[in-house]
Protein backbone atom coordinates (compact mmCIF):
# COMPACT_ATOMS: atom_id res chain seq x y z
CA UNK A 1 0.00 0.00 0.00
CA UNK A 2 1.30 3.02 -0.89
CA UNK A 3 0.64 5.97 0.60
CA UNK A 4 1.99 9.68 -0.78
CA UNK A 5 1.51 12.59 0.24
CA UNK A 6 1.49 15.38 -2.09
CA UNK A 7 1.47 18.33 -1.11
CA UNK A 8 5.28 18.13 1.37
CA UNK A 9 7.42 20.57 0.68
CA UNK A 10 11.12 20.91 -0.22
CA UNK A 11 14.83 21.28 2.12
CA UNK A 12 14.37 24.53 2.64
CA UNK A 13 10.79 24.44 4.21
CA UNK A 14 12.19 21.88 6.19
CA UNK A 15 15.44 23.87 7.48
CA UNK A 16 13.02 26.84 8.54
CA UNK A 17 11.18 24.45 10.76
CA UNK A 18 13.66 22.49 11.90
CA UNK A 19 15.46 25.95 13.06
CA UNK A 20 11.91 26.99 14.84
CA UNK A 21 11.46 23.91 16.43
CA UNK A 22 15.25 23.92 17.55
CA UNK A 23 14.74 27.68 19.08
CA UNK A 24 11.38 27.10 20.87
CA UNK A 25 13.14 24.04 22.62
CA UNK A 26 10.79 21.56 21.02
CA UNK A 27 13.36 18.76 20.25
CA UNK A 28 14.77 19.27 23.83
CA UNK A 29 13.72 15.65 25.58
CA UNK A 30 12.41 17.62 28.99
CA UNK A 31 12.91 15.52 32.31
CA UNK A 32 10.12 12.64 33.39
CA UNK A 33 6.73 13.70 34.70
CA UNK A 34 4.72 12.11 37.81
CA UNK A 35 4.13 8.59 37.03
CA UNK A 36 6.31 8.60 33.85
CA UNK A 37 9.10 6.61 32.60
CA UNK A 38 12.54 7.07 34.38
CA UNK A 39 14.61 9.93 32.33
CA UNK A 40 16.97 7.73 30.92
CA UNK A 41 14.84 5.59 29.19
CA UNK A 42 15.33 5.42 25.42
CA UNK A 43 12.36 5.87 23.78
CA UNK A 44 13.62 4.92 19.93
CA UNK A 45 16.49 3.57 19.11
CA UNK A 46 18.05 5.50 15.74
CA UNK A 47 20.53 3.44 13.36
CA UNK A 48 21.55 4.50 9.69
CA UNK A 49 23.69 2.59 7.23
CA UNK A 50 24.57 3.62 3.77
CA UNK A 51 21.80 6.05 3.53
CA UNK A 52 18.85 4.43 4.78
CA UNK A 53 17.65 5.82 8.56
CA UNK A 54 16.00 3.37 10.62
CA UNK A 55 13.53 4.74 13.64
CA UNK A 56 12.40 1.56 16.31
CA UNK A 57 9.61 2.55 18.96
CA UNK A 58 10.85 1.27 21.52
CA UNK A 59 8.57 1.02 24.78
CA UNK A 60 6.75 -2.33 23.57
CA UNK A 61 5.41 -2.59 27.40
CA UNK A 62 3.57 0.92 26.41
CA UNK A 63 2.49 -0.11 23.69
CA UNK A 64 4.90 1.95 21.48
CA UNK A 65 2.40 4.87 22.51
CA UNK A 66 3.20 8.55 21.36
CA UNK A 67 3.52 10.00 24.68
CA UNK A 68 5.64 13.44 24.67
CA UNK A 69 8.64 11.77 25.45
CA UNK A 70 8.30 9.45 22.53
CA UNK A 71 7.34 12.14 20.04
CA UNK A 72 9.94 14.45 20.88
CA UNK A 73 12.27 11.20 20.80
CA UNK A 74 10.91 10.79 16.86
CA UNK A 75 10.99 14.26 16.09
CA UNK A 76 14.49 14.60 17.27
CA UNK A 77 15.60 11.32 14.73
CA UNK A 78 13.57 13.21 11.99
CA UNK A 79 15.38 16.21 12.25
CA UNK A 80 18.83 14.69 12.74
CA UNK A 81 20.89 15.75 9.94
CA UNK A 82 18.23 16.00 7.56
CA UNK A 83 19.66 18.69 5.12
CA UNK A 84 22.25 15.51 4.54
CA UNK A 85 22.97 13.97 1.26
CA UNK A 86 23.82 11.07 2.64
CA UNK A 87 20.36 10.40 3.72
CA UNK A 88 18.34 8.67 1.43
CA UNK A 89 15.46 7.21 2.99
CA UNK A 90 13.89 7.14 6.66
CA UNK A 91 12.32 3.79 7.84
CA UNK A 92 10.05 3.91 11.26
CA UNK A 93 9.58 0.55 12.38
CA UNK A 94 8.40 -0.50 15.95
CA UNK A 95 9.65 -3.21 18.92
CA UNK A 96 6.94 -5.68 19.97
CA UNK A 97 3.46 -6.67 18.51
CA UNK A 98 1.89 -3.14 18.50
CA UNK A 99 3.14 -0.28 16.15
CA UNK A 100 1.60 1.73 18.27
CA UNK A 101 -1.54 2.29 20.58
CA UNK A 102 -1.69 6.12 19.27
CA UNK A 103 -1.73 8.85 22.67
CA UNK A 104 -0.58 7.66 25.90
CA UNK A 105 -4.13 8.09 27.80
CA UNK A 106 -2.83 8.19 30.82
CA UNK A 107 -0.83 11.54 29.73
CA UNK A 108 -4.13 13.07 29.12
CA UNK A 109 -5.48 13.24 32.68
CA UNK A 110 -6.93 16.35 34.60
CA UNK A 111 -4.10 15.40 36.94
CA UNK A 112 -1.09 16.89 33.93
CA UNK A 113 -3.65 20.18 33.42
CA UNK A 114 -4.57 21.71 29.94
CA UNK A 115 -0.96 23.16 29.44
CA UNK A 116 0.36 19.48 28.86
CA UNK A 117 -2.39 17.95 26.94
CA UNK A 118 -1.72 20.97 24.62
CA UNK A 119 2.20 20.10 24.40
CA UNK A 120 1.11 16.74 23.48
CA UNK A 121 -0.75 17.07 20.42
CA UNK A 122 1.35 20.62 19.27
CA UNK A 123 3.86 18.12 19.64
CA UNK A 124 2.69 15.33 17.58
CA UNK A 125 1.20 17.15 14.86
CA UNK A 126 4.73 18.88 14.59
CA UNK A 127 6.16 15.51 14.00
CA UNK A 128 3.27 14.53 11.50
CA UNK A 129 4.12 17.94 9.71
CA UNK A 130 7.59 17.15 9.49
CA UNK A 131 7.31 13.90 8.19
CA UNK A 132 5.85 15.13 5.33
CA UNK A 133 7.93 17.91 4.43
CA UNK A 134 11.12 15.60 5.02
CA UNK A 135 13.13 15.75 1.97
CA UNK A 136 13.55 12.15 1.73
CA UNK A 137 10.75 9.47 1.57
CA UNK A 138 9.89 8.10 5.31
CA UNK A 139 8.40 4.79 4.95
CA UNK A 140 6.20 2.94 8.14
CA UNK A 141 7.11 -0.48 8.23
CA UNK A 142 4.25 -2.08 10.07
CA UNK A 143 4.05 -5.82 11.46
CA UNK A 144 1.69 -4.93 14.24
CA UNK A 145 -1.51 -3.23 15.76
CA UNK A 146 -0.88 0.53 14.77
CA UNK A 147 -4.61 2.48 15.95
CA UNK A 148 -5.31 6.47 16.63
CA UNK A 149 -2.58 8.71 16.83
CA UNK A 150 -0.52 5.41 15.65
CA UNK A 151 -2.84 4.62 12.39
CA UNK A 152 -2.15 8.64 11.65
CA UNK A 153 1.61 7.95 11.89
CA UNK A 154 1.75 5.37 9.57
CA UNK A 155 -0.72 7.41 7.08
CA UNK A 156 1.34 10.60 7.32
CA UNK A 157 3.98 8.57 6.06
CA UNK A 158 4.91 8.45 2.07
CA UNK A 159 4.61 4.94 2.06
CA UNK A 160 3.38 2.13 4.48
CA UNK A 161 4.38 -1.44 4.23
CA UNK A 162 2.17 -3.64 6.28
CA UNK A 163 3.01 -7.50 7.29
CA UNK A 164 -0.18 -9.63 7.46
CA UNK A 165 0.52 -9.30 11.50
CA UNK A 166 -0.68 -5.33 10.64
CA UNK A 167 -4.49 -4.28 11.74
CA UNK A 168 -5.19 -0.74 11.74
CA UNK A 169 -8.42 0.90 12.96
CA UNK A 170 -9.02 4.71 14.56
CA UNK A 171 -10.15 4.83 17.86
CA UNK A 172 -7.48 3.25 20.10
CA UNK A 173 -9.50 2.29 23.16
CA UNK A 174 -13.09 0.16 22.39
CA UNK A 175 -15.20 2.63 24.80
CA UNK A 176 -17.36 3.95 22.12
CA UNK A 177 -15.22 7.17 21.65
CA UNK A 178 -14.14 7.79 17.80
CA UNK A 179 -10.71 9.27 17.23
CA UNK A 180 -11.09 12.34 15.27
CA UNK A 181 -7.02 13.47 14.76
CA UNK A 182 -6.06 10.27 12.30
CA UNK A 183 -8.84 11.96 9.80
CA UNK A 184 -7.09 14.34 7.82
CA UNK A 185 -3.88 12.11 7.58
CA UNK A 186 -5.86 9.16 6.39
CA UNK A 187 -8.51 11.24 4.38
CA UNK A 188 -4.82 12.02 2.36
CA UNK A 189 -3.89 8.48 2.31
CA UNK A 190 -6.49 6.49 1.20
CA UNK A 191 -7.50 7.73 -2.17
CA UNK A 192 -5.01 7.06 -4.93
CA UNK A 193 -2.32 9.75 -4.72
CA UNK A 194 -0.44 11.79 -7.11
CA UNK A 195 3.17 10.69 -8.57
CA UNK A 196 5.51 12.26 -6.02
CA UNK A 197 8.72 13.82 -6.36
CA UNK A 198 10.52 12.45 -3.37
CA UNK A 199 9.61 8.68 -4.82
CA UNK A 200 11.66 9.55 -8.17
CA UNK A 201 14.35 10.98 -6.62
CA UNK A 202 15.25 8.16 -4.55
CA UNK A 203 13.33 5.25 -5.64
CA UNK A 204 16.39 3.31 -6.60
CA UNK A 205 17.24 3.33 -2.70
CA UNK A 206 13.02 2.33 -1.63
CA UNK A 207 13.81 -0.43 -4.63
CA UNK A 208 16.91 -1.96 -3.37
CA UNK A 209 15.99 -1.80 0.72
CA UNK A 210 12.82 -3.33 -0.31
CA UNK A 211 14.58 -6.43 -2.29
CA UNK A 212 17.16 -7.10 0.40
CA UNK A 213 14.13 -6.70 3.11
Amino acid sequence: MSLLAPWARGPGRLLRCQRALLASGVCRRGAAGAGQPPPDQQFTVCRQQDGIRTIILNNPKKRNALSLRMLKSLQNDILHDAESKDLRVIIISAEGPVFSSGHDLKELTEQQGQDYHAEVFQTCAEVMMLIQKHPVPIIAKVNGLATAAGCQLVASCDIALASEKSHFATPGVNIGLFCSTPAVALGRAVPKKEHHYKMDLYMNTILQFLEEN
